[in-house]
């Protein structure tokens, strides 16, 4: 499960440089059409050059979705090491099925990642999976992707100021992928110290 969660984190850095590029050629681009500069041709190219930069940050965040939501499915399998299936609220292909269904992915992928990082800590002993206290880092990491989803779709709504609103958005989300980051790495390291006697539960959240 490691490699996957390696793999996760690397396309989603990718991801967030993408993004980042995309949001600079957004100022670029605006500062440049108000000031009328450069010719039909040039502005033919950056366009152009623009949707190739689209389409590739496109790939880029579709892959790391699919590793992200893969590591996750493993990590919620692992977790029944430390804490019975019957105990989580949610069933594992609801890991992979809330991403996917409107409105249901705006609270089950979140419930999924609060019980796989509870079930990870063999640290609770007995104390059943409902009644363990939730993460801190995964509610800041899901509060962060709401919020960048809803301002990059308020932005597109408006069709005024799209640099700003980029340019928010693009904060909230690396803000999100430093904190999937974490999550994904403690929750490794928890699941990993099932097999070690000597190791430390999972790290507080």
């Amino acid at each position: 499960m490691r490699g996957i969660g390696t793999a996760a984190i690397i396309l989603i850095v990718i991801t967030v440089v993408l993004d980042i590029v995309n949001t600079v050629a957004d100022w670029t681009v605006g500062e440049a059409a108000a000031g009328g500069a450069g010719d039909i041709a040039s502005q033919a190219a950056t366009v152009a050059a623009l949707l190739m930069l689209l389409w590739i940050w496109l790939v880029a965040y579709v892959l790391a979705g699919i590793t992200f939501i893969v590591w996750m499915y493993w990590a919620r399998l692992n977790s029944h090491a430390t804490a019975s299936r019957h105990q989580h609220k949610w069933s594992p292909i609801w890991v992979i099925v809330g991403w996917l269904i409107p409105i249901v992915n705006l609270f089950v992928p979140y419930a999924t990642m609060q019980d796989i990082w509870r079930a990870s800590d063999r640290g609770q002993g007995t104390l059943a999976l409902q009644l363990r206290p939730k993460s801190g880092l995964v509610t800041a990491w899901w509060s962060c992707w709401i919020v960048s989803f809803v301002l990059a779709y308020v932005g597109a709504r408006l069709q005024t100021d799209q640099a700003v609103w980029s340019t928010l958005s693009t904060a909230a989300t690396v803000a999100a992928a430093v904190l999937a980051i974490g999550i994904i790495r403690k929750i490794n390291d928890a699941q990993h110290s099932v097999t070690e006697p000597t190791a430390s539960p999972a790290p507080a959240a």
